[in-house]
């Protein structure tokens, strides 16, 4: 799965060293990579932290092989066991989304609170609708403030969604009341955004804003039911974005 800062969000690789994809892999030692937020790391279950000994090593090591039935039996008597990691800090329930093993677990994915910004976010960059839907169910999202550690900090659901350029699972969002606000202009004054300055850096600002503005000019966000007109409102974007790169012409290549 390839996540590089505002360039890519919808390029899926994993490898198996040389494995059939059509055949589990168990073998001690093989992996999957992940390059996740700039940089890249393996995420073998041979290699758990202090956290990932007894059930939580079974659950990694049953995910790889795809032992549906014994994953769900081991999540149904300690559902806890989701929220243990590995090395290179996935969770049971991101890396069984990142492996497109979540059935087995899917009952329990409403109930997870730990880290769900960034699952979340994980089954947003693998189209997995369903698991979206019901990480969502319970709107425990909403009051979660953690902050992700595999993802820039400003980075909504929607907002990836919207950049993948994702129809279904923008809808699902905007159902359910979730949008991705209008960014101020670059140089504005208001309250609102001297207030920002005083807690944020100007390189944070700005990447919020350029990332902001790429999800909202995709088509597949501009024709959902938000915007009474997203002919003119794709012109008013437009305007803004001018507007920006005439504030800050060192973004202009990244704006175009």
């Amino acid at each position: 799965l390839t996540l590089h800062g505002k360039e890519q969000y919808n390029i899926q690789t994993v490898t198996q060293n040389g494995q059939s994809s059509e055949k589990p892999y168990c073998r001690k030692g093989d992996d999957a990579r992940v390059a996740i937020s700039y940089y890249t790391v393996g995420t073998s279950t041979s290699a758990m932290d202090a956290k990932g000994k007894g059930d939580a090593r079974d659950v990694f090591d049953l995910i790889d092989c795809g032992k549906e039935d014994e994953l769900a039996n081991l999540v149904n008597k300690n559902p806890a066991v989701l929220d243990s990691e590995n090395v290179n800090r996935f969770t049971v329930a991101q890396y069984a989304i990142l492996r497109k093993k979540w059935k087995p677990i899917l009952k329990w994915l409403p109930k997870i609170e730990y880290r769900l910004k960034e699952t979340i976010l994980i089954a947003v960059l693998g189209s997995e609708v369903k698991v979206v839907a019901a990480l969502l169910r319970d709107r425990r999202y909403d009051g979660n403030s953690e902050l992700p550690v595999l993802f820039p900090d400003h980075l909504t659901p929607i907002m990836v969604a919207a950049q993948m350029g994702n129809y279904k699972m923008i809808k699902l969002f905007v159902e359910m009341g979730y949008t991705v606000p209008i960014p101020h202009r670059a140089g504005c004054i208001c309250n609102e955004c001297e207030m920002e300055k005083k807690h944020k850096d100007d390189v944070s600002i700005t990447l919020l804003r350029l990332d902001s503005y790429k999800a909202l000019c995709n088509p597949a966000y501009l024709l959902q039911d938000i915007f009474p007109d997203p002919i003119i409102e794709s012109f008013m974007l437009c305007r803004e974005m001018d507007k920006c790169m005439d504030c800050e012409p060192y973004y202009k290549a990244i704006i175009l």
